[in-house]
């Protein structure tokens, strides 16, 4: 399946599975790794693994960020990407702080994965988009959390460079058709945002 999302045109395989132990981690990273091309895969909290299988990047979640700012520690990736979710003006804030190359704000729709959470809406990307232009470099800025292909116009226009989503491809009867259909929406939503 993953090699359909990409062919389908993703960008990116974001490895999320921040549970599972290093040597899971490691096994997944090998299988996905054989199929998808290493410079695609972007994998949880795990630096060094990332490192040592030439990821495209790490993604830090706020809980790994607040052990690096409060440890003054700094993240060391050579040519890597360096990102972190977010959720609410503080934990830009913070974030900020290990300076990342994009930020993904959620969940902005309400999504399966958060059950019993409401959506923070379009109104947080739109904060969050006006706090980066004032206040910090321009960075990318993705949108997560119950993004179905109608919506990707809207959550441009609310100041989003990308998305990332997972359900809605994964549980696609045709993953390639699905990633076509966001890829489409998001090249047809860019020329309007």
């Amino acid at each position: 399946m993953l090699q359909q999302v990409v062919q389908g045109g993703a960008d990116t395989i974001h490895l999320r599975e921040k549970h599972r132990t290093d040597k899971e981690m490691e096994a997944w990273l090998h299988a996905i790794t054989s199929v998808v091309p290493k410079e695609k895969v972007i994998i949880n909290e795990r630096i060094v693994l990332a490192q040592v299988y030439g990821c495209k990047g790490v993604h830090l979640g706020q809980q790994a960020i607040s052990e690096i700012t409060t440890s003054k520690s700094k993240v060391a990736l050579a040519d890597q990407l360096l990102g972190c979710s977010i959720h609410n003006m503080d934990e830009l804030h913070r974030s900020m702080q290990i300076r990342p190359s994009y930020l993904i704000a959620g969940h902005i729709y309400e999504t399966k994965s958060k059950p019993g959470s409401p959506p923070r809406g379009l109104e947080l990307l739109r904060e969050l988009k006006s706090i980066l232009a004032s206040s910090y470099q321009s960075i990318p800025l993705l949108a997560i959390g119950g993004i179905k292909p109608e919506h990707v116009a809207h959550v441009l226009e609310a100041g989003a460079d990308g998305i990332a989503v997972m359900s809605t491809i994964m549980e696609a009867n045709d993953p390639f058709e699905m990633t076509k259909r966001y890829k489409k929406a998001l090249d047809e939503g860019r020329k309007y945002a």
